[in-house]
């Protein structure tokens, strides 16, 4: 693959992607991942009213537990959107604009933290003894504290 050389000072040196992971991916690799990770949680049971075993008519998803859930759902996809561009620009294989990475960024803290305080509120909100099977509920609020952590240590790291 070759891309067009990229002029630094007098020399024009040419940028090729990197094929192996390095310090400038942990932060939107995170994003990323951690977005994907809330979007699948998203979809696993947030609370069972009568504990049925798991995608039964009487296990509620996520999805179907009210609005709250669907807003996070739909941000962590963009949040995930985000961090893959992100990905892309620290592999070399989508360069992109400083100010274009730096809003991404910017999306990223902010749809994170939307989705953190979603899910923690939702999850501190429940009474306590339903907290048995909601791991679909745990494994978002892993995912957006990891999303929101590799955010926040993105934008850091600019």
């Amino acid at each position: 693959m070759r891309l067009r050389p990229i002029e630094r000072g007098r020399l024009l040196v040419s940028k090729r992607p990197s094929r192996r992971l390095g310090r400038a991916d942990g932060p939107p690799l995170g994003i990323a991942g951690g977005s994907v990770l809330t979007a699948v949680g998203a979809l696993l049971p947030w609370y069972i009213a009568n504990l049925r075993e798991v995608f039964q008519a009487q296990s509620a998803s996520g999805l179907s537990s009210g609005t709250a859930p669907k807003i996070a759902f739909a941000f962590a996809i963009i949040v995930a959107i985000c961090g893959g561009a992100l990905v892309a620009d620290a592999r070399g294989l989508m360069p992109l604009d400083r100010g274009l990475t730096s809003a991404l960024a910017a999306v990223c803290l902010v749809g994170a933290g939307l989705v953190a305080a979603l899910v923690c509120y939702r999850l501190v909100a429940t009474p306590p003894e339903l907290n048995s099977r909601r791991y679909g509920l745990f494994l978002s609020a892993a995912g957006s504290i990891v999303a929101l952590v590799s955010a926040i240590r993105h934008i850091l790291r600019r």
